[in-house]
């Protein structure tokens, strides 16, 4: 584990990682933001078993048939639906390691900041 006390040293590890990776395959590196490093990686719709995404979907379809008509594809549906804040299958990732550094930390409070992140 390698600590990190400012963003150079976040940078850095990143940078560092990222060179390791063999030089004969081509990668596209993506990161995830969580705050906690401990938990799994599961979808929302997975994590409490509450949800049921196609009914979910339906409904949204229904109720906001305006702003999905031109959706054509499934996953642009789904991912509609995630940004409105509903539990998908989806698992937010991006290319850019500072949105992911940002996501780990936005909801974190000083006090109960946890030792290690993801």
């Amino acid at each position: 584990m390698v600590e990190i006390q400012c963003i150079e040293d976040y940078l850095r590890s990143i940078k560092k990682q990222i060179e390791d990776l063999p030089m004969e395959s081509q990668y596209t590196n993506y990161f995830r933001g969580q705050s906690n490093a401990n938990w799994d990686l599961v979808p929302s719709v997975f994590r409490e078993h509450l949800y049921n995404e196609h009914n979910l979907f339906h409904e949204m379809e229904r109720n906001l048939y305006h702003e999905m008509s031109n959706l054509t594809s499934i996953i642009d549906k789904l991912v509609y639906m995630q940004h409105q804040g509903l539990p998908t299958r989806l698992l937010d990732i991006t290319k850019n390691s500072l949105v992911a550094l940002y996501l780990s930390l936005i909801h974190i409070s000083e006090p109960t900041r946890p030792e290690r992140i993801s």
